[in-house]
């Protein structure tokens, strides 16, 4: 068995992404040529709808990310800290896992005058998706957005706990409480208490969201988080994604390593052919 053979052993639910999410059968990826159709496919699809398409390259790098994503999205619950430099495709392949998992992407918009009260309020709007909706949904946060030490705080709470305390006011609470109400009734000998049917929300709210964050390695700030918060490290599958470069140099020059580019013309053709998003 080489090396080869264990990167090529793939499992996941995409292989036949056309069904509903819940018919999905979890099975053995037949070949990388195989789901590299697929992805190809799904990445056409995602950007015939987006109003922000992706531009990246389908290749055996972006796979293996990219079913490692799928199989994350796909558990109750289950959350990524993707580490790697700008430009090595976190984003777009998160955005294509939600595509391809059939969840609803949430990403912040951060401004200059975008601080706490737009933070909560973001984190509100994926919670009621998630707990009161019931929707699969994917909230994808990089380093550079999270501006203030209690943004970091917050997903460490959610994490650890799915919830922040004290976020919701009385009468967003109980607006949470009376839509997760119908569900919990047909529970024979359920317990209707507002504590009880909170908890519920915040439950399911914690099982349909995916909290994807997105870190460079490079600087004090990953090591800072990393330290200050061991949710980041409990509660994430972890994922690196660091040899971008030397799969563009293979994908492009398959057959000769002497007539490779150096990284820096990596880099620039990256920039020029805008290959992924930068960060």
């Amino acid at each position: 068995v080489s090396e080869d053979d264990l990167r090529n052993l793939m499992f996941g639910t995409y292989m036949n992404y056309e069904d509903a999410p819940a018919e999905r059968l979890y099975d053995e990826v037949e070949s990388i040529e195989t789901f590299e159709v697929i992805a190809d496919k799904c990445l056409m699809e995602y950007n015939t709808f987006s109003k922000s398409p992706i531009d990246m390259v389908i290749f055996r790098y972006v796979l293996e990310h990219l079913s490692r994503l799928c199989r994350i999205l796909s558990m109750p619950g289950g959350n990524a800290l993707l580490v790697g430099v700008g430009g090595s495709g976190r984003q777009s392949v998160t955005k294509l896992a939600a595509f391809i998992t059939g969840q609803w992407l949430f990403q912040p918009e951060i401004t200059k005058n975008y601080g706490l009260n737009d933070w909560r309020e973001d984190i509100k709007r994926v919670m009621k998706s998630a707990g009161a909706e019931g929707k699969g949904t994917v909230f994808l946060v990089t380093d550079t957005q999270i501006k203030e030490e209690c943004f970091l705080e917050d997903i460490d709470n959610l994490l650890n706990s799915g919830e922040v305390p004290n976020l919701f006011a009385v009468d967003e609470k109980q607006e949470k409480i009376e839509a997760v109400r119908p569900l919990v009734e047909k529970e024979e000998g359920a317990d209707l208490s507002p504590l009880s049917l909170f908890s519920y929300f915040v439950k399911r709210s914690s099982e349909n969201m995916h909290i994807i964050i997105a870190m460079s390695p490079i600087g004090n700030a990953f090591r800072e988080c990393d330290l200050g918060s061991s949710s980041l490290i409990n509660c994430c599958t972890i994922d690196c994604q660091y040899d971008l470069q030397k799969s563009i140099v293979a994908k492009l020059f398959p057959s000769s390593s002497t007539a490779a580019p150096s990284i820096g013309f990596v880099y620039d053709l990256q920039k020029s052919t805008q290959l992924n998003e930068v960060n």
